[in-house]
């Protein structure tokens, strides 16, 4: 079968071998359905290869994920004009374990079920769905031919080692289940071959030491290297276009044979549903996307030691306590990261369903990390009692933050739960203004919206010039909401730099408490002609005679929503609204409709309700600012922490676990 022309599903499509092989197909003509939960990854894949790939969310887990995607994809298929013409299955996992660990407990089956359920059901149900359609499909070709499917196995099929049972036996099954699916299918024109691949190149093997690599590579007998993610790409192709080939599996591994055993830390990234339970084996675990996201996992493989300490790195969007948390003992404990956050427990229209996921999602682990944003009330993860009881493996507890609202510190005591802080050891003066990475991204924020930088940037790369004007600061007033440490810090700063005026309001400030605060700032109380320095002014004063209004309300039961459509409404079409406190101070869908109205110049949001947002936000439009909407300035919520500081704390995090293990007093502990 020729590619051109033809559509071809590839599941695992946004990375590794799997992308190698999108970009094959699309390189000769044919067009690729990503299937994937990266959806950041598979869409950055698509924006390279143009029209030629298409994106779709699909979690090989879940039928109905896999029924919506090759319905999607038969779909795209058709209004291209190119037919379906095959699919490749190649997304997959791996999680090593010995049938007994040291004290002779045997290896539990949840890891079994869940390697078969990916590698082998993940297989298997897409391939059955993808058959429907090809059977469908006009014979082309003097062999009448409607279609083929690659599916992915292993060497680990033929000679796995110490700790692959369970990976073997899922990537055996798919090369046993080869020919007899061959056979079945060969009355319809459809063939079946399968690619067993040994050592490529993968994130998998970035991540591994450089001697590891070079012992596996040792292993192979010609070439002495690993292959590479296009020679696998190659023989793909090569099975779509050579009808002979049909029922067969294809070793591609350099005449390689494994060892029996190698010891090594595997990073593995593999695929789930936000609501499944993360295999009970992991240690390590980390939550950050509520959307489909990939799982990053790095788990301890060591056949002498099969009892690493289960703990759970929450909130790590970008990865970056990868290297800290990496200085643990491989042998005692396993990583787990997860780029997802289901609903908070404790929100009142969370449905019971996904309270029940996010409890099964956590009850295996020992200890849990968490990144907490700032000491008031977090959206992520919170950890109330009903869910600190329902977690009986928990055995210690670490905060990015030494107050963190969101935990009840005193359900962790009765249960005898230690919980620990971290400190910023790179401030030495938190009360000075500007020192804190808030206070810097909040003017940077005002700067940047009231400059019109974002949306001059953007015109100048799209070939325009001078599209819009700026908005002086000097002699406007500045409407801070909430006159605490931030706010004040941000005040000053705005009113010594720019020569704003500073008004301010919250429920209990008093125009004294507003004059300490000056004093605080090491600012006069008033000025010359006795105006005060920060003025203590009414909530609808604030609203309606601000030209800049700067959230910096802490986010409470009270403060939910705190700011509405009344509050908006009073406030002036060419005023500017910032918030880098929280997203649900202010009530989002009265700030929606306000901003698409037009009715003030604009806004520029580090918060939202909903972190991250969701790829239908509609919040992700790119049309700010035009036929009449207000300007907006989006940034996702990095104001919080700079990396120096995210650094310490991780690696406070990483000290703490040692003493915890070592039986040692926790530095900077919450109870």
């Amino acid at each position: 079968m020729k590619i051109e022309g033809r559509t071809f599903i590839v599941s695992g499509g946004a990375s590794g071998l799997g992308r190698a092989c999108v970009e094959e197909i699309c390189k000769n003509g044919g067009n690729a359905a990503i299937f994937d939960m990266n959806e950041e990854n598979g869409q950055e894949v698509v924006k390279e290869l143009s029209t030629s790939a298409k994106f779709f969310v699909c979690d090989v887990l879940e039928t109905e994920s896999i029924a919506s995607a090759v319905q999607g994809a038969a779909e795209w298929s058709k209004q291209t004009n190119k037919p379906l013409g095959g699919v490749i299955p190649a997304a997959g996992v791996s999680t090593p374990a010995t049938m007994l660990d040291r004290h002779g407990k045997a290896f539990s089956l949840d890891d079994f079920d869940f390697v078969l359920n990916v590698n082998l059901r993940g297989t298997i149900d897409l391939v059955r769905q993808t058959l429907e359609h090809l059977a469908k499909a006009d014979p082309v070709g003097p062999d009448s031919e409607r279609g083929v499917i690659i599916m992915v196995a292993s060497s680990a099929a033929f000679d796995g080692q110490k700790g692959q049972v369970s990976y073997s036996a899922s990537k055996g099954a798919v090369t046993a289940m080869t020919l007899p699916m061959a056979r079945d299918l060969a009355r319809y024109g459809i063939r079946v071959v399968t690619i067993a691949p040994s050592l490529f190149d993968s994130r998998m093997t970035s991540m591994m030491p450089e001697k590891v690599k070079k012992s596996l590579e040792g292993a192979m007998e010609f070439p002495k290297r690993a292959g590479q993610p296009a020679e696998f790409a190659q023989l793909v192709r090569q099975g779509i276009e050579n009808v002979m080939l049909n029922g067969v599996v294809i070793r591609l591994d350099g005449a390689m044979r494994m060892p029996s055993k190698i010891r090594v830390t595997w990073s593995r990234l593999f695929r789930l549903d936000t609501t499944m339970a993360i295999p009970k084996t992991g240690r390590l675990l980390r939550l950050g996307h509520r959307h489909l996201r990939n799982y990053t996992i790095t788990r301890t493989f060591d056949t002498r030691t099969m009892a690493p300490i289960k703990v759970a790195v929450l909130d790590d969007y970008q990865g970056f306590s990868d290297p800290h948390f990496n200085k643990l003992d491989s042998a005692k404990y396993e990583v787990i990261s997860i780029k997802d956050t289901l609903l908070p427990y404790n929100q009142p229209d969370t449905p019971q369903s996904i309270k029940d996921a996010l409890v099964k999602r956590l009850e295996p682990f020992e200890i849990i990390s968490e990144l907490c944003h700032s000491g008031c009330m977090r959206e992520r993860t919170p950890f109330p009692a009903d869910l600190i009881a329902q977690l009986p493996a928990l055995k210690l507890f670490l905060s990015t933050s030494v107050r963190n609202k969101a935990l009840d510190l005193e359900a962790f005591k009765e249960r005898g739960i230690p919980v620990a802080g971290t400190v910023d050891k790179n401030r030495a003066d938190t009360k000075a203004a500007g020192t804190d990475s808030t206070t810097q991204h909040c003017v940077t924020l005002i700067l940047a919206l009231t400059r019109g930088i974002a949306r001059d940037d953007a015109a100048v790369k799209e070939g325009a010039w001078q599209t819009g004007f700026a908005t002086g600061l000097k002699g406007k007033t500045l409407g801070i909401l909430g006159l605490g440490r931030l706010g004040a810090n941000v005040a000053k700063i705005m009113s010594t730099a720019f020569g704003m005026r500073v008004i301010a309001w919250s429920t209990n400030l008093t125009q004294d408490a507003a004059d300490e605060r000056a004093r605080d700032q090491g600012l006069p109380v008033e000025d010359a002609d006795g105006e005060k320095t920060f003025k203590a002014v009414s909530r609808d004063e604030l609203f309606g005679a601000a030209d800049v209004i700067s959230v910096h309300i802490v986010l409470s039961d009270r403060s939910r929503g705190l700011v509405t459509s009344e509050d908006l409404g009073k406030m002036k079409q060419s005023s500017f609204l910032i918030n880098t406190s929280r997203g649900p101070l202010i009530v989002e869908r009265d700030l929606l409709d306000h901003l698409k109205a037009g009715r003030i110049r604009g806004a520029a949001l580090d918060v939202f309700n909903l972190e991250p947002l969701p790829a239908d936000s509609e919040w992700r439009n790119k049309n700010w600012g035009k036929d009449g909407s207000s300007e907006v300035l989006l940034t996702p919520h990095t104001g919080y922490v700079e990396e120096a500081t995210l650094g310490s704390w991780y690696a406070q995090q990483v000290d703490n676990i040692n003493r915890w293990e070592a039986g040692e007093p926790l530095e900077t502990p919450l109870i």
